[in-house]
C-alpha cells in the first residue's frame, strides 16, 4: 500500500494509505459511471462516436490521424512477430535491429494514441470515466490509523473537493495518484519484450566497460595506506622521501634543546 501525508477537514495532519480496489470499489465505480454517463446524456453530451464525427466534420480530428494510429498499431505488431522470430532463431543481429526498431515504434503508437484519444476526453463516455475513476480513488483512501475510510462515499469526497475547507488531502491524493499512473506506464513499457532485451544488453556493455577500466587502471600489489596514498607492496616511507611518525617523534626528542640538571 501507498502511504502519504496530509491535512484533513479537521486541520490535522493525518497518514493515509491507498490499498488495492477489492470487487466491492470496482462495483461501486461502475455504478457511478452508469449514473455519471446517463446525466451526462441528458446534459447533451455527446458520445464518443458522435464526437468522432463532429471532430472530423470541424477539421479538428483528420482521418490521416486515425489511419496514422492505425498503421502504427499494425507496424509494432509486425515487428514483434520479428523480434519472436529473432529469439527462437538466437540471431543477436536481428534480435537487437528488431528490437530498436519495435521501440521506437510503440513510443510512436503511443503518443499518436495520446493525441487522438485527448480530443475525446470531453465526450459522455470520457466524463464517465473521469467519475468512475474519482469514486475508486475515494473509496480506495483509508485513514492510515484504523483502517477505516476517510470518505464514507463519492459525495462525501465532492463535497470535500468543491467546499471551502481546510483540507488538503483531495489535492495531495490526485499528487499521489498521478505518481502511481506515471509508475505504472513506466512499468507497463519496461515489462515488453523489446525493454527487457534493450536492458539486459546495455547493462552487459556497462559491465564490460566498467571491468576494462578497472582491468586497465589495475596496479598489482597496490594498496592504500592510513593516510589514503595509494602505494604499491615495496613502498617504504623512506623512498617516497617521507617519515614515519615514529620517526618525526624520535627526530623531535633527539633535537629538543637540554635541559642543565643543577
Amino acid at each position: 500500500m501507498k502511504t502519504f501525508k496530509s491535512i484533513d477537514r479537521y486541520g490535522s495532519e493525518t497518514e493515509f494509505e491507498i490499498c488495492e480496489p477489492s470487487l466491492t470499489e470496482e462495483a461501486e465505480g461502475e455504478m457511478r459511471y452508469r449514473i455519471a454517463f446517463s446525466a451526462a446524456i441528458r446534459m447533451g453530451i455527446l458520445t464518443r462516436d458522435k464526437m468522432r464525427e463532429v471532430l472530423k466534420e470541424n477539421d479538428i480530428l483528420s482521418q490521416d490521424d486515425d489511419d496514422s494510429l492505425q498503421a502504427s498499431i499494425r507496424e509494432v505488431a509486425q515487428l514483434e512477430t520479428q523480434f519472436t522470430r529473432a529469439e527462437l532463431q538466437d540471431d543477436d543481429e536481428k534480435r537487437s535491429k528488431s528490437a530498436t526498431e519495435l521501440f521506437k515504434s510503440r513510443n510512436r503508437m503511443l503518443q499518436l494514441f495520446m493525441v487522438v484519444n485527448a480530443a475525446y476526453t470531453n465526450s459522455a463516455e470520457g466524463y464517465a470515466e473521469l467519475i468512475k475513476q474519482e469514486t475508486m480513488m475515494a473509496a480506495c483512501t483509508l485513514i492510515k490509523a484504523n483502517g477505516q475510510r476517510y470518505w464514507k462515499d463519492y459525495g462525501e469526497y465532492v463535497l470535500e473537493r468543491d467546499g471551502e475547507t481546510q483540507s488538503k488531502v483531495v489535492e495531495t491524493l490526485q499528487d499521489v495518484y498521478g505518481e502511481i499512473m506515471n509508475d505504472k506506464s513506466k512499468e507497463m513499457l519496461e515489462s515488453c519484450p523489446e525493454s527487457k532485451y534493450l536492458r539486459s544488453v546495455s547493462e552487459k556493455i556497462l559491465d564490460r566497460a566498467v571491468k576494462e577500466a578497472q582491468d586497465a587502471d589495475q596496479i598489482v600489489g597496490e594498496r592504500i595506506d592510513d593516510t589514503g596514498i595509494i602505494r604499491t607492496e615495496d613502498d617504504s616511507s623512506d623512498e617516497c622521501g617521507e617519515e614515519s611518525p615514529e620517526e618525526v617523534v624520535g627526530k623531535d626528542v633527539a633535537e629538543a634543546p637540554k635541559v642543565d640538571e643543577e
